[in-house]
């Protein structure tokens, strides 16, 4: 075991090339032919979270077990433990539907799981488990040393202590290429019969990102000896083509007009990983966990390859009705091949005021509609649930799953495209050479797409998945997926002064951004609530009803306090998910930075930046009951970059960005979680200062 066990930081880059061409070349008087194309390629590695050799439920532990070592039967019995299991389920039946229909008549909850367990620990005195292998216990987190040597010695059990006495840390990562052309030709055309050139420009675009995941020094656990450590969970692979075609014409001097066609595909493929890597082993009837642990292989299920078309046309003028005002104004039409059709136009205006003064506002509106990853990524990791305060592996899973329905309440979930109305307003001056511009925005956001809060998957459902070729679903705690579940409200300010100083050959740069978002609408929040008052519960009166329900043993609750308690638990996570899209990022932003030309050759760049405090989600659920848990406070930066340019074409750089080695706040919960010192979501990172050169040749 590698010492730190876990590490928090950057992933390891290899390999990382960047090829970039741009190319032309003149055919005629008239056309053009012209393009450019892009090449990267790279390996990136990071690492998961350190499995105790103890405790890691479904490999060297029972599930919910922490004081036992878990220990395989290695005897073929995968058929034995079949027919037992039938005969366990054929039993189970009539006493599980008289205890039901029991508790329905009491009007008491009905724990069904604890029914089960009981009826299988009594069901196993008449007839034995084929797997009779007894784990081993663990007394002040050391396993029983004669019980585990006994494991060791007996060639027909097995425990992952045997393989990983220490633990182990997966390490993820993936090979990456990523790629793009374009090529075009533009030229003019019928200047003598229209009096003014027309221009045109037809050209076409290719882009394709390929990731080729691997997973390694990890198990799957329900193959026991047998397993890999090294795994090829499948590759995700986005292409895009696009082929549009552009004309303008000055119509005279007051009057400017475009126009033009795009045809648009967009393409998603999930490419079958290895078969250990999603597959249900021998030991997973004995409790073992399926697939490669921490993120598991695509599996035939979860492959395919998915695309939808566009087609779109928009017009657009610059008026210019009385010389200080300039009108444009824009209206594009798309026809979607699953969204069907949408229109969406754009006016803005430029006034001179003076000749040192504008005034410039638009207003807009938009259509994003979802893309084929969004609608059909399926993908299972390994994440620490806080709550828990363990592992557990959660999922992505299409919104059209079955399994989405229960906890929606709807039967279609597709999604919708977002829809957005655009204003912005300013304006820039020059006042003794200082130059000024102030914008205001406002952005209303409908429909906005984003990744919903983890719902626990429930034992019908992981069946089902089961049952549709899902394996990895065996070991699947709970699961999200991609809704159009918020509206919205992004308002800010933009503010850039620009300050020369010509006796010193230096230019002086303020910004400063301030940006606001409110949730205004949250789909399924309203409908839990609604839920709730039908239940005879009002949202200001749920506190002390979910306590009232608290109080009262588990066996003795209703089926609506049962649902109270479950919808309780959602809107919670809801309200921790709002407070994320609201506050995660700083409110305020603001950098200094001056330009300096030393000499001719030798200029110099200084910059510092502000972030202003931010709310880390994932480290306020490490100790929500505590005030301030998540907040973190804002931090100036300081960067500086020097160049030197020879007579050669040469050029030397040195900087240093953070040179300071500034830090964000230490992370108080760190020690007793998961161990990230710093909150990863810092806006400006948490790695310390950087220190780089560059070597630049023009030619």
């Amino acid at each position: 075991v590698k010492d730190p066990a876990q590490i928090w930081g950057q992933p390891i880059i290899e390999n990382d090339v960047k090829l970039f061409a741009n190319y032309g070349a003149t055919l005629t008087d008239t056309i053009n032919f012209y393009g450019h194309a892009n090449y990267a390629n790279k390996r990136v590695e990071g690492g998961f979270y350190f499995r105790n050799p103890n405790t890691r439920n479904g490999v060297f532990s029972p599930n919910g077990q922490d004081d036992k070592l878990l220990v395989g039967d290695l005897r073929g019995l995968s058929a034995e433990v079949a027919a037992w299991e039938d005969r366990r389920d054929e039993a189970l039946k009539q006493p599980l539907e008289q205890a039901r229909e029991q508790a329905a008549a009491e009007g008491t909850e009905f724990d069904e799981t604890k029914f089960k367990t009981e009826f299988e620990t009594e069901f196993k005195k008449e007839d034995t488990h084929p797997h009779d292998a007894d784990d081993i216990p663990i007394i002040d987190h050391v396993p029983d040393p004669e019980k585990l040597q006994a494991v060791r010695n007996d060639p027909n059990l097995f425990n992952f202590q045997e393989m990983f006495p220490g633990g182990f840390t997966p390490r993820f990562g993936a090979f990456m290429w990523d790629s793009s052309v374009v090529i075009g030709i533009k030229g003019t055309a019928f200047g003598d019969t229209l009096g003014n050139d027309l221009t045109w420009d037809l050209s076409g675009s290719f882009g394709r990102n390929h990731a080729d995941f691997f997973i390694f020094n990890t198990v799957n656990a329900s193959l026991g000896p047998d397993t890999p450590t090294h795994f090829d969970p499948g590759d995700y692979i986005q292409t895009d083509y696009n082929l549009n075609f552009d004309v303008t014409y000055p119509l005279n001097d007051m009057v400017f007009l475009a126009s033009g066609l795009e045809y648009r595909n967009e393409g998603f493929e999930i490419i079958e990983g290895e078969r250990e890597s999603h597959q249900i082993g021998p030991l997973a009837a004995q409790g073992f966990t399926a697939a490669s642990n921490g993120f598991s292989g695509f599996s035939p299920v979860a492959a395919g390859k998915w695309d939808r078309y566009n087609v779109a046309a928009y017009l657009e003028t610059e008026i210019r009705p009385i010389d200080p005002l300039l009108l444009a104004l824009a209206v594009r039409g798309e026809q979607f091949e699953i969204f069907g059709g949408t229109l969406n136009y754009k006016a803005a205006a430029n006034y001179k005021v003076t000749e040192t003064m504008r005034l410039r506002g638009s207003y807009s509106s938009g259509f994003r509609a979802p893309t084929p990853g969004q609608q059909n990524t399926f993908n299972i990791t390994t994440e620490y649930d806080f709550a828990k305060g363990d592992l557990v592996n959660k999922g992505t899973i299409p919104s059209t799953n079955e399994a989405v329905g229960v906890v929606t309440g709807k039967e279609d979930n597709s999604l919708d495209p977002e829809t957005s109305n655009n204003l912005t307003a300013g304006f820039t001056v020059d006042i003794l050479g200082v130059n000024l511009t102030a914008d205001i925005f406002d952005i209303r956001l409908k429909n906005r797409l984003s990744v919903s809060q983890h719902f626990i998957l429930k034992d019908d459902q992981k069946k089902q998945l089961i049952e549709k070729g899902v394996t990895s679903a065996a070991n699947l705690e709970t699961f999200q997926f991609f809704v159009n579940d918020f509206n919205t409200t992004t308002q800010g300010v933009d503010f850039v002064a620009t300050v020369p100083i010509s006796n010193m050959n230096a230019t002086i740069v303020g910004v400063y951004n301030y940006t606001q978002t409110s949730v205004t609408r949250h789909g399924q929040r309203i409908t839990w609530v609604d839920e709730l008052e039908e239940l005879g519960v009002s949202e200001d009166g749920l506190a002390a009803r979910v306590e009232a329900i608290k109080e009262k043993p588990a066996t003795s609750r209703s089926e609506d306090e049962r649902k109270i308690l479950e919808r309780d638990g959602w809107i919670g996570d809801a309200d921790h998910r709002i407070r994320e899209l609201e506050e995660n990022l700083p409110k305020h932003r603001a950098s200094l930075t001056g330009v300096y030309s030393i000499t001719d050759a030798w200029g110099v760049i200084g910059r510092a930046s502000y972030f202003s405090g931010w709310f880390d989600s994932e480290d306020y659920l490490q100790n929500p009951k505590v005030e301030g848990t998540g907040e973190y406070t804002g931090k100036v930066i300081f960067d500086l970059e020097t160049t030197f340019t020879t007579g050669a074409g040469v050029a030397l750089t040195l900087g240093g960005k953070n040179i300071f080695n500034t830090y964000p706040d230490e992370n108080p919960n760190a020690a007793g979680s998961v161990g990230n010192k710093y909150g990863q979501f810092s806006p400006f990172g948490f790695d310390g200062a950087f220190w780089y050169a560059k070597v630049g040749y023009s030619f």
